[in-house]
């Protein structure tokens, strides 16, 4: 009896799983009796558990699909959060990876939104999904969508390279936490074009801290240095938020020697900043600077009010 249900790390890894089964074929084909050893044999089990429908809560997977056309959202979004933990056990299940891929055009954003978390669970990340989702983040007439549309987009990485052109045009949603989102998302997908920047860059003065924060850090998941970006981040460590200043000086930091044109404003801010944790960071990008730490050691944990203005981070519940 298999006491050990197979788990999604593992049934990612059919290139191993096959060669197992392929080895069980050849014996049987040549009625070799050789005893198997046991990882060949666990390996073999381990194939038939992960191609079986693992279900979940007691109901198929094509029970679950067949929720999805229920008359009720609510019902549908159980089913594409149930499906959602299917592909938890069975990776990129087809069936159920095209049928959540088709909730994604559904009426309720309630079901998109839910469709679109089952497919970028970590060992998933349809790429399938990001046009899907993408839509979402145009079309939806509610503001959380559209945000949480763009953190998911942000979460896949480079797999929504497809979707950064709807990514820029949220940077002028009316919204600020759509804004900040899409301004993350486009950091997190790593696209370093010029197009990218100049987008990010011309949101520089937005009205909302928490749009200016997150594009500070979108430079720095970028690591683009241009001089346009430099001179952003200079103008951001005399900003009147020091969520803002902090967040430069982290970048700048983060970019060592190549920020050499912002070390004279960086002085400035470690010596005379009103806010003690603005001034550490002033100080220690300084360092990273002119070498005297390794680049990218000017980073620090985020302070909580910094993690509350990051989109994505708002559930926790100190906030």
């Amino acid at each position: 009896m298999l006491r050990h249900r197979p788990g999604a790390r593992e049934c990612a890894q059919p290139t191993r799983i096959e060669n197992h089964t392929a080895r069980l074929a050849r014996l049987k084909r040549r009625g070799d009796c050789q005893p198997m050893r046991m990882r060949d044999a666990f390996a073999v089990v381990l194939a038939m558990a992960c191609a079986a429908d693992p279900g979940y809560q007691g109901r198929s997977s094509t029970d679950w699909i067949t929720q999805l056309s229920h008359a009720d959202a609510v019902h549908r979004a159980e089913a594409a959060r149930a499906l959602g933990h299917v592909l938890a056990l069975r990776p990129r299940y087809p069936r159920v990876v095209s049928a959540l891929v088709d909730a994604l055009g559904d009426t309720s954003d309630l079901v998109q939104l839910a469709a679109a978390g089952a497919l970028v669970r970590d060992g998933v990340r349809s790429p399938e999904a990001v046009p899907g989702i993408a839509r979402a983040l145009r079309d939806s007439a509610h503001a959380r969508v559209r945000a949480q549309s763009a953190v998911i987009l942000g979460q896949m990485g480079e797999e929504a390279r497809a979707a950064v052109p709807e990514l820029i045009r949220a940077l002028a949603d009316a919204v600020a936490e759509v804004r900040a989102a899409a301004s993350a998302a486009l950091g997190m997908i790593g696209d370093t074009t010029e197009t990218v920047v100049s987008a990010l860059v011309g949101r520089g003065a937005d009205s909302a801290v928490s749009v200016r924060v997150a594009i500070a850090d979108a430079f720095m998941h970028l690591g683009t240095s241009n001089p346009s970006v430099i001179r952003h981040l200079i103008v951001a460590l005399s900003d009147s938020a020091s969520a803002v200043r902090a967040a430069a000086a982290l970048t700048l930091g983060d970019f060592g020697p190549r920020a050499r044109a912002a070390q004279t404003m960086l002085q400035q801010v470690a010596a005379e900043d009103s806010v003690a944790h603005v001034r550490v960071r002033a100080s220690l990008a300084v360092d990273a600077i002119e070498g005297r730490v390794r680049q990218g050691a000017a980073r620090l944990e985020p302070t909580l009010e910094e993690r509350c203005r990051t989109p994505g981070n708002r559930r926790d519940r100190r906030c």
